[in-house]
């Protein structure tokens, strides 16, 4: 439950200080040392939060120039190779104009109330319908033991359980979930009356009785 809570402290952070102009992820692997705990003691022009493997920093600044320049502060990267790389990426967003996508989440400020906001990538939902897809049109999964429908729907359950718990800190749309439903619900009927010969109506009944839909 640690990735909750510093999910929790994040969306806090983000709804609460709307003014950070920039943001950067700094990654958690050799040849990136950064100082969070000293950063998370600034507060005047830059803070600091772990998430996904790494720490989201945001910045006070005049440009993105200023902004690497605080950062550095409390950034050392020893591996020239890692820097150079790092640096070619653009690394730094200036909310409102680019969005600070990680692996998960995304941070970006909404241009029609000004505000900063925190939600799913679209790309990682999206992976996540795909692989809800591949297990209910496949046989076979974790390695060659034959599926079970209740471990299917307790694999599929899960996926949703931690979407339901994660985007109470999030913001989702409302269409965002009804379409992730929407998947979710073709690809376990298809999987009933294709591989485990339910009727139709069958289906249906199965789906609304057992399968959780992100709510």
């Amino acid at each position: 439950m640690e990735h909750l809570e510093q999910l929790y402290k994040f969306s806090k952070a983000i709804k609460r200080n709307g003014s950070w102009k920039y943001a950067v992820f700094i990654p958690f692997e050799d040849g990136f040392d950064f100082e969070i705990e000293r950063a998370k003691r600034n507060k005047r022009y830059l803070n600091a939060y772990e998430l996904e493997n790494g720490a989201v920093a945001l910045i006070k600044a005049e440009n993105k120039e200023d902004a690497l320049r605080k950062l550095s502060a409390y950034l050392t990267i020893s591996d020239r190779k890692k820097a150079i790389k790092w640096l070619e990426s653009n690394p730094v967003k200036e909310l409102g104009k680019e969005t600070l996508k990680l692996n998960k989440f995304q941070v970006y400020r909404e241009l029609s109330d000004g505000r900063l906001k925190l939600s799913y990538n679209r790309r990682y939902l999206k992976e996540l319908e795909k692989k809800i897809h591949r297990v209910c049109h496949t046989r076979h999964y974790k390695g060659a033991r034959k599926r079970d429908l209740r471990e299917l729907t307790k694999y599929i359950n899960q996926i949703i359980r931690t979407l339901r718990k994660e985007s109470r800190y999030l913001w989702v749309l409302p269409e965002q979930k009804r379409g992730f439903n929407k998947e979710v619900k073709k690809a376990v009927k298809e999987a009933l009356t294709s591989m485990y010969g339910f009727k139709k109506k069958k289906a249906k009944e199965y789906i609304e009785k057992f399968v959780l839909l992100w709510k």
